[in-house]
């Protein structure tokens, strides 16, 4: 960070520069670093609703199973799931967790998962057939994300999109994700970072929640083909890049661009 933001700044005094935001967690973190409001859009990258599917088993027949998928880094909040599952238990004493994805905090965290009882399942990196067939078994899938020591944090999470389009009812703290990319109450619950007992109930909640569970894992994928299809979304960036590539001249001869975009083009 010693010469980005200086570097970054710079880049965005020039009238022929946009930036683009995954989600307005994004954007509003952009403008709090200096960027001003009007040389940034926000465009979700969506995913492919008919590549994401709810599986064959209807979602109160699976296990009380929770599903995590993810770097096992610092920002992807494994460690506060570890620490809720205890609570879960303690509600829930069948729960058990299964853990996609490697990183250098994995030795820690299996050693963290001790406390669990065996209930925790360490898969390592798997392909994306591999994570579809998880997410066909899961119950509930968690994405605990925090800002991290040095600031990082999730931008906002598409497999928290993918695991909704599931019909897997989701519980997240993910910056941006959690905010934009759930509907809170309907296809999971939005917790509060580094709130253990929170993150813990709302697991609990779906996993004991038969009419709760089977209710989100219906709406999951009406909210993510109606907000996030990937096709309109490309389709919207696409436009933003033929804005790009007609400026209009400011009253000084410089050359600017507008990036407004009237409702009934978006529909």
């Amino acid at each position: 960070m010693r010469n980005y933001p200086a570097a970054l700044l710079r880049l965005a005094s020039q009238s022929n520069v946009h930036f683009v935001a995954v989600s307005e967690a994004v954007r509003h973190a952009a403008l709090e670093f200096g960027i001003p409001s009007g040389k940034i859009s926000v465009h979700y990258i969506g995913i492919d609703p008919d590549a994401f599917r709810p599986g064959p088993t209807p979602i109160t027949q699976r296990s009380r199973r929770i599903l995590f998928v993810g770097r096992l880094v610092e920002k992807k909040g494994c460690e506060l799931m570890l620490r809720a599952m205890p609570k879960v238990l303690h509600k829930v004493p069948d729960a058990q967790a299964v853990i996609i994805g490697d990183g250098p905090l994995r030795l820690n965290l299996e050693l963290l998962a001790r406390s669990c009882g065996g209930r925790v399942q360490f898969l390592g990196a798997q392909n994306h057939d591999r994570v579809k067939e998880e997410l066909a078994r899961a119950r509930v899938f968690c994405l605990p994300s925090i800002r991290a020591s040095n600031g990082d944090a999730e931008g906002f999470g598409l497999v928290l999109l993918e695991s909704q389009a599931c019909g897997v009812p989701v519980v997240s703290s993910a910056l941006g994700g959690s905010d934009e990319g759930l509907l809170d109450g309907k296809t999971g619950f939005r917790v509060p970072e580094n709130n253990v007992e929170t993150l813990a109930n709302g697991l609990a909640e779906i996993l004991l929640n038969d009419q709760l569970a089977t209710q989100m894992a219906a709406e999951g994928p009406r909210f993510v083909r109606a907000r996030f299809d990937l096709a309109r979304c490309t389709s919207e960036l696409e436009w933003l890049y033929d804005c790009m590539a007609v400026p209009a001249k400011t009253k000084s001869g410089a050359d600017a661009f507008t990036f407004s975009r009237s409702k009934q083009h978006v529909q």
